[in-house]
């Protein structure tokens, strides 16, 4: 286990995919036919500091709608949650909404944020680290799709309790989305239990204007992976000659962020020679628009059932109160 300190009194636990196993992600998911780049080449110091200014933007309000629905369910969803739980968030990001969640816990023995990207970590460090000092927290930078153990705090707790955004879960396409849930279940036992929170506005419109802000803010984000698999595998990527280029995918439920070859070119990255043809999409992420029905869904195939639900239907906005099945 590596570990760096990222704040003078915080430890922060290393569990991420090493450099080399990441670069040979990146190579083999440019070889295949539909080309793609991880998600996480999105966010280095840079691409952070873009994500929360985009996150701020009038285009993007999706953090903003939970954030609103925290301050609004706030109270009775605490009344859920055990005093001296253990408290994981995975896709933390900065922590900004989970700031206002933890103003309606009851104190939490310790939080865990669960992060792909360090720079992400850090800076949601140092705002709890300012908002709330007395708070013990646990950075780990890991993989939440993989299988991995995660650091205990030396303080008992009562429980585990795990916490997914609704961004989190819009990342993870069905067979990721239960798959996580499954690692949760394991996770958590039958005394502890995950909030999951559902955008359920479904307006293909919203996402698209979200994801081709007139700030260029998702294109800056989206531009930022290449310059990123420059800088750390020594790739010869020329953003100019690519487009940002963001589409609702109805069949599949879901916008998609692609990079647009502009011209026949071959990229290079850590020795390896891909071959991109012109009008080619390089696709970076994916959000998809999980349906209420859907996260039911995949809770069941996870060994999980809805112990308590709310529903804000000005968001529309919902979260989820999932325990293990007693047969689990």
């Amino acid at each position: 286990m590596l570990r760096s300190t990222c704040a003078p009194t915080v430890p922060l636990y290393n569990l991420g995919p090493s450099a080399a196993s990441l670069r040979e992600r990146i190579v083999r998911g440019l070889r295949q036919p539909l080309k793609e780049l991880p998600p996480c080449l999105m966010y280095d110091a840079r691409g952070a500091r873009i994500s929360e200014t985009l996150c701020r933007s009038t285009d993007y309000d999706f953090d903003r709608v939970e954030r609103t629905f925290l301050r609004r369910h706030g109270a009775e969803i605490g009344r859920c949650v055990p005093a001296r739980s253990l408290l994981v968030e995975y896709g933390s990001g900065p922590c900004r909404t989970t700031q206002v969640l933890l103003r309606h816990l009851p104190p939490p023995a310790a939080y865990l944020p669960v992060d792909w990207s360090m720079a992400q970590l850090k800076r949601g460090v140092r705002r709890l680290s300012q908002r709330a000092p007395d708070l013990t927290v646990i950075p780990v930078r890991a993989d939440f799709t993989a299988r991995f153990a995660l650091p205990m705090p030396q303080r008992r707790h009562a429980r585990t309790m795990v916490y997914l955004a609704a961004a989190t879960l819009a990342a993870l396409e069905p067979s990721q989305a239960i798959a996580v849930l499954r690692g949760i279940a394991r996770l958590c036992g039958r005394r502890g239990g995950v909030l999951v929170g559902i955008d359920l506005n479904r307006d293909a419109a919203r996402l698209e204007r979200a994801f081709n802000d007139r700030s260029g803010l998702a294109k800056a984000l989206n531009l930022n992976a290449l310059s990123h698999a420059n800088r750390r595998f020594a790739g010869n990527f020329q953003r100019r000659r690519f487009l940002h280029y963001a589409f609702y995918n109805e069949a599949l439920r879901r916008i998609e962020l692609h990079l647009l070859s502009q011209v026949d070119q071959v990229v290079a990255i850590g020795g390896s020679r891909i071959r991109v043809r012109k009008g080619e999409g390089i696709r970076t992420a994916c959000a998809y628009q999980h349906s209420l029905r859907d996260v039911q869904r995949f809770a069941d195939a996870a060994g999980l059932q809805v112990e308590q639900s709310w529903l804000d239907e000005d968001g529309p906005f919902a979260m989820l109160l999932l325990k293990a099945r007693d047969r689990f």
